[in-house]
């Protein structure tokens, strides 16, 4: 009985001392909010709260000077934790800069939880324009209960923007949004300016309806977000674009590069544990793909991956229509589908994927060790080589055979679809090059099974080698 008194005894009395340093524990944190930047114990509570619209900039001789938006400038912005959004407004009668903060939270004693800004307006001995240089710096923490600043550049309606300023918006973390709808008005002007650079390690991108579409440079760097492009963009003869992701998932309507079908005009795609999605693409692209999905549903161009091995791996490759040619040489672990591959010519070469060609029309190879190919061809005159090691392969052919074949295939089983009306000639031979007497099996073709295989006369020949299964269905009807 008395070693259960002495133990309620000293549950209650710890009980009470967990509460009192609970409640202990409010109080300073009460003091601390009543208290912005009082130092307990190590610990302080910050608020920034603020709002301010600039219209002029104040110059090192106490001066004032107006941003001239109508000759070019280069606007260069930099912070963290802030959105940057551009915007035609037809409220504002001139250029605004509106400043927003709104911050709290707490931090350690030693940092600084001071918001401050810088805005310069000059023309450096350096630079061929003026520069509007307005640097950010947020308060430091390790808890944030709002982490919110603003940044808007506010360009009047009937306000004349010169098309060669840029844009340069280099963020640690935020939104950056070009040509969206004012929160004070919805106008219907563009923003018109030729050269964007674009970069946030953790945020969204958007550039809106209102983001004037023809372009010079476009150059975006993002992390973990989402990009978003409402307009078709279309970038000025040669020049390249430049789109890198990692953990971002891009959205485009169409990108067209003038004269795209030159060298000097290139869209430089690097997409890493991300996707990019495209409705169009005129461009020579160059694309880097690691744990990824691309989908583009009309490619003109030259489309190629051909860096080292381990910048293309793990990648789903959609295409629907495709003019041109493309060249994966190290396609590994990847699914590749083309819908209408009928111009362009195909080299695809992998370790491990899964092929889907449909309407091939020209010269190609395709070759994977595992995985599958599935290849449907057209009535045009081609080479069509298709290599596999333990692969399963499936040729489907139409009416009127012109291709020239060649299929090899060790362990993976070979499977053809024939027509019984079209010309062609089939040689089935074992991977040592001499003719096989077994293991081919045709289906639908009455006449007497022969090695090679003539059927109407057709000069088109198919080699199809392997030391598996082949086997060739010989339809009858379309």
């Amino acid at each position: 009985m008395a070693d259960n008194k002495v133990r309620k005894g000293f549950l209650f009395y710890l009980l009470m001392l967990i509460l009192l340093l609970v409640a202990v524990f409010f109080v300073l944190v009460v003091i601390m909010v009543f208290s912005p930047g009082l130092d307990i114990m190590g610990y302080k509570y910050f608020s920034n709260v603020s709002e301010k619209l600039i219209t002029q900039i104040s110059n090192t001789d106490g001066t004032l000077t107006r941003v001239d938006l109508s000759q070019p400038v280069d606007i260069l912005i930099n912070g963290n934790l802030t959105n940057v959004e551009i915007v035609r407004d037809s409220v504002v009668k001139e250029f605004t800069i509106k400043i927003e903060n709104y911050q709290t939270g707490f931090a350690y004693a030693d940092q600084n939880t001071d918001v401050s800004y810088s805005i310069k307006y000059e023309k450096p001995i350096t630079a061929s324009y003026y520069q509007l240089k307005i640097d950010i710096v947020n308060a430091e923490g390790f808890m944030y209960f709002n982490n919110n600043c603003y940044v808007q550049l506010l360009i009047p309606e009937d306000e004349t923007v010169n098309a060669e300023s840029l844009i340069d918006i280099s963020l640690q973390s935020g939104n950056i949004a070009l040509g969206t709808k004012s929160s004070l008005d919805e106008s219907k002007s563009s923003v018109d300016i030729n050269h964007v650079v674009l970069s946030t390690n953790e945020g969204n991108i958007t550039l809106g309806k209102y983001f004037e579409p023809t372009i010079t440079t476009l150059n975006i760097n993002q992390s973990r977000g989402e990009f978003n492009a409402l307009n078709s963009l279309t970038i000025k003869s040669g020049n390249s674009v430049d789109i890198v992701g990692n953990k971002t998932n891009f959205k485009f309507n169409d990108i067209v590069l003038e004269n795209y079908d030159t060298e000097s005009a290139t869209l430089n795609l690097d997409i890493n544990n991300g996707s990019f999605s495209s409705t169009k693409i005129h461009a020579n692209t160059h694309l880097d793909a690691v744990s990824s999905k691309i989908d583009i549903s009309n490619f003109k161009g030259k489309f190629d991956s051909n860096d080292l091995v381990n910048k293309m791996d793990k990648m789903d490759l959609n295409i629907g229509t495709i003019e041109g040619s493309i060249s994966l040489p190290f396609a590994n672990n990847c699914n590749i589908n083309i819908d209408d591959a009928k111009q362009a010519k195909v080299f695809i070469s992998s370790d491990s994927a899964d092929i889907n060609i449909k309407n091939l029309g020209n010269d190609s190879w395709i070759e994977s060790s595992e995985g599958s190919i599935n290849v449907s061809l057209l009535s045009q005159e081609n080479t069509i080589t298709i290599i596999g090691e333990n692969t399963a392969i499936d040729v489907n052919c139409t009416q009127e055979m012109l291709t020239s074949l060649v299929v090899k295939n060790d362990v993976g089983k070979t499977n053809l679809n024939y027509y019984s009306t079209s010309k062609f000639t089939v040689y089935f031979y074992d991977l040592e090059g001499n003719l096989k007497k077994s293991n081919v099996k045709v289906e639908g073709y009455e006449d007497m099974l022969t090695n090679p295989l003539y059927v109407n006369g057709g000069n088109f020949e198919s080699k199809i080698y392997s030391n598996s299964e082949i086997t060739m269905n010989v339809i009858k009807e379309a």
